[in-house]
């Protein structure tokens, strides 16, 4: 075998371990959204997770929050809700979260399952838009599900 192409092996070989060790979501996951008052938009994803967990480095540390691509919010691990305000009222947004490890690995350096994304619209209204925030949602019972999406059946 050649020497470029044992390097080329190599490289390889490193990129997919490389891949397999970032943060990500599990297969299937997706971003869900809900309409808020007024223009608001209340989302919550599930918790991403890293293969290399416990060791050093891999535990997730937040979440960052983009609004068409603008990060807005970057909430930490424990929190995986947020309502979105600031959005003017009968606009299509494209919305997505990301995660990021201690160590500073990104779920977006895989992209079948390191993004969860929706494109959401905002109702009707009078409502300008403002200053983007996303700011934590109310979970009573500590679940890490927000109470507006809570369906009291156990699920």
């Amino acid at each position: 075998m050649s020497t470029t192409r044992r390097r080329l092996t190599s490289l390889l070989a490193f990129a997919t371990v490389a891949a397999a060790c970032t943060p990500t979501f599990w297969f299937g996951s997706t971003l869900d959204h809900a309409a808020g008052a007024g223009t608001e938009i209340r989302i919550v994803w599930p918790n991403a997770y890293d293969q290399e967990w416990p060791a050093a480095g891999h535990a997730i540390a937040n979440y960052e929050v983009r609004v068409d691509d603008v990060l807005i919010a970057s909430p930490s691990a424990t929190l995986n809700a947020c309502c979105i305000d600031g959005l003017a009222s009968a606009t299509t947004y494209a919305v997505d979260v990301r995660a990021v490890s201690v160590g500073g690995e990104r779920s977006d350096d895989i992209a079948a399952t390191g993004i969860l994304a929706a494109s959401v619209t905002t109702p009707p209204g009078v409502d300008p838009g403002g200053p983007l925030s996303c700011t934590g949602e109310v979970d009573t019972d500590g679940d890490r599900i927000p109470d507006w999406a809570e369906t009291d059946t156990g699920t």
